[in-house]
């Protein structure tokens, strides 16, 4: 009888096989085996010595040399009929540790996770692989009973799903009974060799399956991209868009910056804060000779008083949406045109457009056309912006810094940045420079944060109220009556009759986040621009000098 086997295995898109999967610096030696069928190549990279590998035995392999160690790596590539048998795909069943000969391009993504979902019992998940998209954390999860999802706290939203581990459905325990699927699949199966391209079969079936959608509809919002052809597509894109300097691309460091930050460095030049305009500045060049190579060598440097706190690429800085127009990869998963794409953290992702505009309808409601004392932004930071609109108008009081916290022991917890009361409710006024996702998803929690403390906490109430006494009563009646509303400030050069458009994807989650939150708490929330002054001045200045500059060609032109 026989024994059951742990397989890993890998698909290869159309078109790559054998001959053309392997990266150029490897060679594996070619074998025959009595069980290997017509449509085997089995590969060996061999090394020497220890203990016998189970799969010699198992595909009958003939072997000159006798290999006995857990190091030595096979191969097998199967091809496999689909569609009626008119074509195929190439199966490979990695033993040992030899993934990595494959090319890149030639991995069919995401396969071993398609198959995985479509063959997992809902109920019975065992443990999931997924990464925060915002807050950019990995998170292992791993229930102490088998379980759905959702309840292993998954957010379809904005996680990313790398990997998932649980039992079968009943209708495919003849087969396996427990699978985990990420880009590879990992089972045990009880097969002869022979019976090995009915299973592929069964999987490419399940692969192109889309039944998992009725379990998980939402599980594909956002994808992240690993195929390189398409990286280097997108990549090509985002350079076009720079040289052209497109509003879809932004510039801005990729984790929340402290109150300790003086400046930051690209190359030797200083700014208080960084734009793309101040990296073409800093590197005395046309944008039209950045590449993708540069973008990722050259550093923004973050400076306290006394020292370099961090730095990151500019690669990692960028972030923004992008559209490959009828873009069609070889595989099948990979055929809608239109899509949108969005750079975050120097990775890209696939994003479901209708997820997008689904969000769109909810979110651009909050937008409104600024308070008329909101003034456009010209000054060196936040704080000295708000406390700018503080002495121009005696209706706000700058709580900028201050602290709500319930007790010593606690992180500070600030209320807002600005505070006034209107129509009998107490506003809150949360600002933040810039639309980058780290920024604003710290600006949302910020305005969470500071209103369940509020709510919670009767000493927190007590400090507030010392705050705003000067001007206003006790905020106590207003927090028990819901009589409260939240004002986030993003200060933009951008359009604000953008609205939700101006934000890239995960400020735009965030904020859809945000806004259901509020609810259950029974908040309104409010969101407006300002007009970024400094930036747009900066912008204008440019594009008079780029235009002076296509004069002086044309006068050079016709002086040739």
């Amino acid at each position: 009888m026989n024994k059951t086997k742990k397989h890993t295995i890998i698909m290869l898109k159309s078109g790559y096989n054998h001959e053309n999967s392997l990266k150029d610096n490897y060679e594996l030696k070619w074998i025959k085996g009595d069980k290997l069928t017509s449509e085997c190549n089995f590969g060996l990279k061999v090394k020497p010595e220890l203990k016998e590998v189970w799969w010699k035995e198992y595909f009958g392999l003939e072997l000159e040399e006798d290999i006995k160690n857990d190091l030595n790596s096979g191969i097998l590539f199967l091809d496999v009929p689909i569609k009626d048998e008119n074509e195929s795909r190439t199966f490979v069943f990695c033993f040992g540790h030899i993934r990595y000969v494959l090319k890149d391009e030639a991995i069919e993504y995401n396969f071993g996770l398609k198959v995985a979902l479509n063959s997992l019992d809902n109920n019975k998940i065992r443990d999931l692989n997924s990464r925060d998209n915002i807050s950019n954390n990995k998170q292992i999860t791993q229930g102490s009973n088998l379980s759905t999802i959702e309840k292993l706290n998954f957010d379809s939203d904005s996680h990313w799903l790398k990997s998932i581990s649980g039992y079968t459905k009943d209708e495919y325990k003849e087969d396996f009974k427990a699978v985990t699927g990420r880009d590879s699949l990992s089972l045990s199966l009880k097969k002869e060799p022979k019976e090995l391209v009915d299973i592929c079969k069964k999987f490419y079936k399940r692969f192109i399956s889309e039944d998992y959608k009725k379990y998980y509809p939402d599980i594909d919002n956002v994808m992240l991209i690993k195929c390189p052809i398409i990286i280097e597509k997108l990549n090509n894109q985002l350079l076009v868009k720079l040289k052209e300097e497109s509003e879809d691309i932004y510039l801005a460091v990729p984790e929340i910056i402290d109150y300790s930050v003086e400046y930051f460095k690209i190359n030797r030049s200083e700014y208080d804060d960084i734009s793309l305009s101040c990296y073409i500045e800093a590197i005395g060049k046309s944008i039209d000779s950045i590449n993708i190579e540069k973008l990722k060598k050259d550093k923004i440097r973050v400076f306290d008083e006394e020292s370099c706190k961090n730095s990151f690429s500019v690669y990692k800085c960028l972030f923004g949406d992008v559209k490959l127009e009828n873009n069609k990869d070889e595989s099948e998963n990979n055929k809608d045109e239109n899509k949108t794409y969005h750079l975050y953290n120097g990775n890209w992702y696939e994003i479901e457009t209708d997820h997008i505009k689904k969000m769109k309808i909810q979110i651009d409601k909050l937008f409104e056309k600024p308070h008329k004392r909101l003034i456009n932004f010209n000054h060196k930071n936040e704080n000295e912006y708000n406390k700018y609109v503080a002495n121009k108008s005696s209706n706000f009081l700058c709580l900028d810094c201050k602290n709500i916290s319930p007790d010593k022991k606690s992180t500070q917890i600030e209320p807002c940045d600005l505070y006034n009361e209107e129509s009998e409710k107490g506003v809150l006024y949360h600002v933040k420079i810039g639309i980058g996702s780290s920024k604003l998803s710290h600006l949302f929690n910020q305005g969470i944060n500071s209103i369940v403390t509020l709510k919670q906490n009767d000493s927190s109430i007590k400090k507030m109220d010392e705050l705003i006494k000067s001007k206003y009563g006790s905020i106590k009646s207003k927090i028990d009556e819901n009589k409260i509303l939240i004002y986030y400030v993003i200060v933009t050069p951008k359009d604000p009759e953008n609205k939700s458009e101006n934000l890239p994807y995960f400020s735009k989650l965030s904020l859809y986040h945000t806004l259901n939150d509020m609810k259950l708490y029974g908040i309104n929330m409010k969101v407006c621009y300002v007009i970024d002054q400094k930036e747009r001045e900066k912008q204008k200045q440019k594009k008079q000098e780029k235009q002076k500059l296509k004069e002086q060609e044309k006068q050079n032109q016709k002086s040739a």
